[in-house]
């Protein structure tokens, strides 16, 4: 499958006009390609993704916060047999970017925490109004952040920093703490939304 065209056949379809380019866009941590959508000074992102069942999740997920008016892209179109669609374009500015961009500010510190403290209040909003009438059996892979979803992400410090840079540790004594750790974890309420990856490349910045 040609994804830039079946992209650009979709854009058509939703809009009733050609665009005038397509161009990929840097890859990130995920299999997920995105493109950018060019029609005149108007720009759209097009995704694919061959994973079908985390699209389904990803469209239902992104819908509920939309009505809830919670700040993420609003999805334009989507062709679910394929694994493609069009969301709203937000730019190219990360968190991460404008923190970079604005290091020699005089004003950097104020600037940054009251940046953050916006940030974190909609992290907050999704966490509480997020899990409102939210579907969790069209959650993917899993709907519950449970002891084995809480081991996997300790374990991944494990094998992922201490082993591959040569760390010495007592992996018994590791093992124990991550297990106490769990344990301690379980004992928090789980009626909350819990917003995977909440970090400062994933966060985009338009219009302040």
């Amino acid at each position: 499958m040609d994804i830039s065209q079946e992209l650009l056949l979709l854009y058509q379809n939703h809009t009733g006009h050609t665009a005038t380019s397509i161009k990929p866009l840097p890859a990130s941590g995920s299999n997920r390609r995105y493109y950018r959508i060019y029609d005149g000074e108007q720009t759209v992102i097009g995704a694919y993704n061959d994973d079908l069942k985390e699209n389904e999740a990803f469209f239902h997920f992104t819908e509920h916060f939309l009505n809830k008016g919670l700040a993420v892209p609003k999805l334009l179109a989507k062709d679910t047999s394929k694994g493609i669609y069009l969301q709203e374009d937000l730019g190219d500015q990360t968190l991460f970017h404008w923190i970079s961009k604005n290091a020699k500010e005089a004003n950097y510190n104020t600037a940054v925490q009251a940046k953050y403290k916006t940030v974190i209040s909609h992290l907050v909003r999704f966490q509480v109004e997020g899990i409102q009438g939210l579907d969790l059996s069209k959650a993917w892979p899993i709907a519950e952040f449970n002891r084995q979803s809480i081991l996997w992400d300790l374990n991944y410090f494990k094998y992922s920093f201490l082993k591959t840079h040569y760390v010495p540790f007592d992996e018994l004594a590791l093992e124990n703490d991550l297990q106490n750790w769990a344990n301690f974890l379980l004992q928090a309420p789980q009626d909350y939304f819990m917003y995977r990856d909440f970090q400062s490349r994933n966060i985009m910045l338009k219009e302040d």
